[in-house]
């Protein structure tokens, strides 16, 4: 037979390591300061693009 299950979400009482105060952080940019590449999309001034069909 098994034991109750303890549904508690606490630290546990006897543990190796201390917990960490400070939380994780983000060092990397935010998403707004992601910029594309100029060789994508479908109206590139700077690159030269060939014919979408041919006949």
């Amino acid at each position: 037979m098994c034991p109750p299950m303890n549904h508690n979400r606490r630290a546990p009482a006897y543990s190796i390591k201390s917990r960490d105060v400070t939380k994780f952080l983000d060092e990397g940019p935010g998403p707004n300061l992601y910029l594309l590449p100029t060789c994508i999309g479908p109206k590139v001034p700077d690159k030269r693009a060939q014919g979408a069909f041919s006949m």
